[in-house]
């Protein structure tokens, strides 16, 4: 097994991108943040990564556009500047803590680009294979000029809290590299003070969060994320719970759902034949 990397490292990438014809291209402009800021701190659960992602958007037209050749299109092309500030840190067999200044603004060249949204994606990771034991799940924050009805007042500490419960939903795969194996998704929900969210699934709610721009400057926002201690099948009636553990059952004849009464089948546990999840064997 290949060891996990321990190593915490933070980088920032602004990015000028433009569509041409259909593919999108990249080129590294030197842009000067603004004097304005938030702090977007964050505790990440053991064997988690991040990678935030702030979005900038120009404030006017004049001075903010790119004009370009599209060979896709046969003709030049003219397109409003858009930036991305990426901070990104490496999985961690420990629990960790996260903390990033975001910039409410910067300028490139004359031209003035506002924050518009924050992308907060936490992976998951739950095996060795850097490649398929892992899935994203997060938040975000939407920047608004007028306060929304939604919109959560920061308190008078400075300090808004963000929580999010996320639970490891398991499936049998179906890939031909893996079939017949363990794959799981991750899904991030908002959660109360006391950590719980709706039982139904479908009725939990997701991470974002409005925020108001005037309100951001010298403010701590903080998202904390705790995984969920229990597991759930991916898909309802396809797996049945016993106290010894799940036990997934063969489908009806053109439907997913289990047969009636319930006929088990086995799965695989890293390469082990196996009968109930997650310990393998009852």
């Amino acid at each position: 097994m290949n060891q996990l990397v321990q190593r915490r490292f933070i980088k920032t990438l602004l990015l000028t991108s433009m569509l041409v014809g259909g593919s999108a291209c990249s080129s590294i402009n030197v842009a000067v943040p603004g004097s304005e800021n938030f702090t977007l701190a964050g505790e990440l659960p053991a064997d988690f990564s991040s990678k935030i992602t702030a979005t900038y958007n120009p404030t006017q037209r004049e001075g903010c556009t790119r004009t370009f050749y599209s060979y896709g299109l046969g003709k030049e092309v003219t397109e409003l500047n858009r930036h991305f500030a990426i901070f990104e840190t490496e999985r961690n067999p420990q629990p960790q803590q996260i903390k990033q200044q975001i910039p409410l603004s910067y300028k490139l060249v004359g031209c003035t680009l506002q924050l518009a949204s924050v992308d907060f994606k936490v992976v998951g990771h739950y095996g060795p294979d850097p490649v398929f034991d892992k899935f994203p799940s997060g938040g975000g924050l939407k920047i608004y000029d007028k306060r929304p009805e939604q919109a959560p007042r920061f308190p008078a500490n400075g300090t808004l809290e963000v929580r999010g419960l996320c639970t490891w939903l398991f499936q049998i795969s179906s890939a031909l590299a893996r079939k017949g194996g363990i794959a799981k998704l991750l899904f991030c929900h908002a959660a109360d003070e006391q950590w719980q969210v709706a039982e139904e699934f479908s009725k939990r709610r997701g991470m974002g969060v409005a925020v108001v721009r005037n309100e951001l400057p010298g403010k701590i926002i903080r998202m904390e994320f705790r995984v969920n201690p229990e597991e759930e099948p991916s898909h309802d009636d396809t797996w049945v719970k016993f106290p010894e553990g799940w036990k997934p059952c063969l489908p009806k004849p053109g439907w997913p759902n289990c047969q009636k009464p319930p006929v088990f089948k086995t799965f695989k546990i890293k390469g082990r034949e196996c009968t109930v999840y997650p310990n393998c064997t009852e």
